[in-house]
């Protein structure tokens, strides 16, 4: 590694191994480890309560009156406009913000493709055929998972196996691309179905969708428009 991946490392865009190797390099390169810290203590330091203000309780209820508008007809119309313009935005803005996916989750779920993969316990039933996978969660899990095997589309079913995502333990589906494997978490939500949301996070692709009372999140180093390719045939 050399002091060209230190940007990466401070946003976090390097995946775990990578972060590790950076680390290393970090124990014998004291420019790289005291910008490493400063920008840690300019992080910690944005997060202090003293930088936020918190509105007087007086203007709780403060409302602005509306004005009677003096311009003629003109004036008003290109108004209305953009009155109806600025609502757009709003809505849509609240929708992009409801449908982003939680940040939170997708940290673990990229954590735990991460693990399955370091510690070479990817599957706890190696299997291609989704008739034996789906009845080896039966007792295991409070749900029974859907199980697709996509062979015919070149992603082969792999396996199964238990991990623990969000508090709970959830079935994590295994399948391959070549030579990448996907993991793909699911458990039981209560939010509508939705459709295919994909964000990158530390050198991985995820994507996240809801369909018939279950979350779904499909993680792997594939690039993004296979994995939501596959994530759309398994949907």
């Amino acid at each position: 590694m050399t002091c060209d991946f230190l940007d990466a490392y401070i946003d976090r865009e390097l995946d775990l191994v990578r972060s590790l190797d950076f680390e290393e390099h970090m124990s014998h390169c004291t420019g790289c480890r005291t910008r490493s810290e400063q920008a840690a203590e300019l992080r910690q330091a944005l997060r202090s309560p003293e930088l936020y203000y918190t509105a007087p309780r007086r203007l709780a209820n403060f409302r602005v009156a509306p004005s009677q508008p003096r311009w003629g007809s003109p004036f008003r119309l290109h108004a209305s406009y953009a009155a109806a313009a600025l609502a757009l935005v709003a809505v849509f803005g609240m929708l992009l913000i409801r449908r982003a996916p939680d940040q939170g989750i997708a940290q673990q779920v990229v954590a735990g493709h991460i693990r399955s993969l370091m510690a070479a316990h990817l599957t706890d039933v190696p299997s291609s055929d989704q008739h034996t996978v789906k009845p080896w969660f039966n007792g295991r899990l409070d749900y029974a998972p859907a199980v697709r095997d996509l062979a015919a589309s070149g992603y082969p079913l792999v396996g199964g196996r238990l991990d623990y995502i969000a508090g709970r333990p959830v079935a994590a589906l295994v399948y391959a691309h070549r030579l990448h494997r996907i993991n793909v978490f699911l458990w039981p939500a209560h939010a509508a179905d939705s459709g295919l949301h994909a964000l990158a996070m530390n050198g991985y692709n995820v994507v996240n969708w809801n369909r018939a009372g279950m979350t779904y999140w499909a993680v792997s180093d594939l690039n993004s428009h296979d994995l939501t390719a596959f994530a759309g045939q398994l949907k």
